[in-house]
């Protein structure tokens, strides 16, 4: 998956949260220079520590922000060893709907 979405720039309506990203082993420069959105990018964090057991993947989200509520799963995603490169949690991007990951 590494520069799938390399450029892309109308990915408003990407929804990756039903994605399976068991056998991911590389996602780096995924979305690099592509505009997508907090909340696709945040869907897509929660989907991948749910579907994938992979271990030590690049994962480069390089000015993409996500929200507060996957702070969990990006954690635990860094705790198996991938190497998450984003633009950190989007200032009030905690909506009031939005579901923490939780194991």
């Amino acid at each position: 998956m590494s520069n799938m979405f390399y450029g892309a720039s109308s990915l408003n309506q990407l929804d990756l949260s039903n994605w399976d990203f068991g056998s991911v082993t590389n996602m780096s420069f995924i979305f690099f220079n592509a505009v997508v959105t907090t909340e696709s990018y945040s869907d897509m964090l929660m989907q991948i520590v749910d579907t994938s057991s992979e271990r030590s993947v690049p994962l480069g989200a390089h000015f993409i922000k996500h929200n507060n509520c996957v702070a969990k799963a990006k954690a635990e995603l860094e705790s198996r060893g991938w190497i998450v490169i984003d633009a950190g949690p989007e200032a009030g991007a905690n909506a009031a709907n939005c579901t923490e990951w939780d194991p």
